[in-house]
């Protein structure tokens, strides 16, 4: 294996000797060098050349100055030396250290183009995940918007039955503080429209009965119903015929299948308004 006998301060100029930045002597000195078939320098020229190219790659268009187009014009108008062709051996492994200072920059500049592709990418996901947490707030919106027109449907329904009707039936409880329930006596079509709320659900064998009281202190009875999961109905009757001059309304427990007259606890009741 030859040795190498290129000086120090020539090894670390081929990048300047690749640009034409050398003056002749140096030039000569290095090509004569490279004559030997040194393998290790023809090596380190080769691994700077593609540094080089890869950084030609990257350069931002720029228009050169006067000076560098001047510059340039007088090397052309200069008679070509011949190049002695350089002679390609496999590289041999080497220890990191005496990797090229060059080589390190690409390396570096390597990672930090893989860094900055993985923070990209963490970005990207994080504004994925943000717009999709976005859509989920919006689509929750958009049903409790959903949900509220309802209810302000449901109101308007009832505010213009209360404008039909006549008689109004508020119906507490005195056993359940959350029971609740209005009925809406519309005397023009003699019919009945109740709104419950809110109560427990029936013990098996027993269902809610409802019932009318008139002023002849008659109890009669308006059938029996089951409350949905949340302890709500929305009922509409006639008044039964039996029914004249209706004082208060009133909804009992009693067995499966009703009872004649109440037999079990009250849980909603009111006088017409």
């Amino acid at each position: 294996m030859i040795e190498c006998s290129l000086s120090k301060d020539l090894k670390i100029s081929f990048d300047s000797y690749l640009i034409g930045d050398l003056s002749s002597s140096e030039i000569v000195a290095i090509e004569n060098h490279l004559a030997t078939g040194c393998s290790f320098c023809q090596q380190e020229l080769i691994q700077i050349k593609e540094v080089l190219a890869s950084i030609a790659c990257i350069a931002p268009l720029a228009t050169p100055s006067d000076q560098v187009r001047q510059k340039l014009l007088a090397r052309l108008n200069i008679e070509a030396r011949p190049q002695i062709p350089l002679k390609l051996v496999p590289a041999g492994k080497k220890p990191w250290y005496r990797t090229p200072l060059t080589l390190l920059g690409k390396i570096a500049a390597s990672l930090g183009v893989l860094i900055l592709l993985a923070e990209t990418v963490f970005l990207v996901h994080f504004n994925k995940q943000a717009r999709l947490q976005a859509q989920l707030q919006e689509n929750k919106i958009q049903v409790l918007q959903e949900e509220l027109k309802k209810k302000q449907k449901d109101i308007s329904i009832i505010e213009t039955s209360i404008e039909k009707s006549r008689k109004l039936i508020a119906l507490d409880s005195k056993l359940i503080s959350k029971a609740s329930g209005k009925a809406l006596w519309d005397t023009d079509q003699n019919s009945w429209t109740f709104y419950i709320s809110n109560l427990p659900s029936p013990p098996k064998g027993r269902t809610y009965q409802l019932w009318f009281i008139t002023d002849e202190q008659q109890v009669i009875s308006g059938g029996t119903f089951q409350t949905n999961v949340n302890g709500s109905i929305q009922l509409r009757l006639a008044t039964p015929r039996k029914c004249k001059n209706i004082l208060e309304a009133a909804i009992s427990l009693e067995p499966e299948g009703g009872s004649e007259s109440p037999t079990g606890a009250i849980y909603l009741s009111g006088p017409i308004i």
